[in-house]
């Protein structure tokens, strides 16, 4: 495709869909990153180039199309300039949209002393959350977390105690494949342990 044509092509694609989506660039740099490895491996790109492929690999999609249900409330951790009697809430919902694929999407609002739900108003933007598969983990919260769900044991206490402040995924698994390549617990403790851990 010529230069002018790609230009004029992106161009409309940004006027067409930029107003609704936060970041579209951003949008078509992530579905660029996905496909990269098809490209041939001397290729150079310019900017409108690498923009329009990532534009070619991505597809709107109405995630409540079809169907909202399901919702579960908790309390918001912010209770701050409320009237007596309110209470502010988030809430999880289960969202169904086209083919039938399901999401989940969050509501904030407040509860009123007459037991009315007033729902913020909810975004113009829709984004879908990043996927971390090597996730970093404050190992004070992960010691809170094991605590609430009563499972600090010997074992899961020795594994902590050899990981840093910030641990990832990866090295909590590696801690926990050293024990169990070299046991010093009883096998039943440690694979009870090992299962709380990962859950």
């Amino acid at each position: 495709m010529p230069d002018t044509t790609a230009e004029n092509l992106l161009s409309q694609i940004m006027l067409d869909f930029s107003e609704r989506h936060k970041d579209i660039r951003y949008i078509f740099e992530r579905h660029l990153n996905e496909v990269k490895g098809y490209l041939p491996r001397d290729a150079v790109l310019s900017d409108v180039q690498r923009a329009l492929i990532g534009a070619y690999f991505t597809m709107e999609y109405s995630i409540e199309s079809v169907a909202l249900f399901n919702p579960s409330i908790v309390l918001h951790p912010d209770q701050s300039h409320l009237d007596k009697g309110a209470l502010r809430f988030i809430m999880s919902l289960r969202a169904i949209g086209e083919s039938h694929v399901s999401s989940i999407v969050f509501r904030s609002g407040v509860l009123d002393w007459d037991n009315t739900f007033i729902f913020d108003p909810a975004s113009d933007y829709v984004e879908r959350a990043d996927v971390h598969l090597n996730p970093v983990y404050d190992r004070r919260l992960f010691l809170l977390k094991l605590n609430e769900m009563e499972a600090i044991a010997e074992v899961t206490a020795h594994i902590l105690d050899q990981l840093p402040e910030d641990f990832t995924y990866n090295e909590l698994e590696e801690k926990i494949g050293v024990l169990r390549a070299r046991p010093i617990f009883s096998e039943a403790r440690q694979n009870g342990t090992f299962e709380i851990m990962y859950w």
